[in-house]
C-alpha cells in the first residue's frame, strides 16, 4: 500500500517483475484482499519479499505456490 493505493508485483514470461496498481476489497478478517481490477486471469504475482527488496524490472526466480497452500489455514465463516 502506498498513498492509499494497493500494488502487486506481476511476473512476466521472462521472470521480470513490474508493479501494478490494483483495486481491492478487504475480507472480513482484514488479512486477505480480493482483487477487483488490475490483474488479468492467469497472471502470476509475487507474494513473498514484497516491500523488502523488490523493484520494478528485477529478474527473479519464482517458485510457484498453489492457492490451496497459501490458504490452507484460512477459516471461512458463513
Amino acid at each position: 500500500e502506498l498513498q492509499d493505493k494497493r500494488y502487486v508485483f506481476v511476473v512476466d514470461k521472462n521472470n521480470k517483475i513490474t508493479s501494478r496498481m490494483v483495486t481491492t476489497t478487504a475480507t472480513s478478517d482484514g488479512q486477505f484482499f480480493i482483487i477487483n481490477t488490475g490483474l488479468n486471469a492467469g497472471e502470476k504475482i509475487v507474494i513473498t519479499g514484497v516491500g523488502v527488496s523488490l523493484k520494478d524490472d528485477m529478474t527473479i526466480k519464482p517458485q510457484e505456490v498453489k492457492s490451496e497452500t497459501v490458504y490452507k489455514d484460512l477459516t471461512i465463516s458463513k
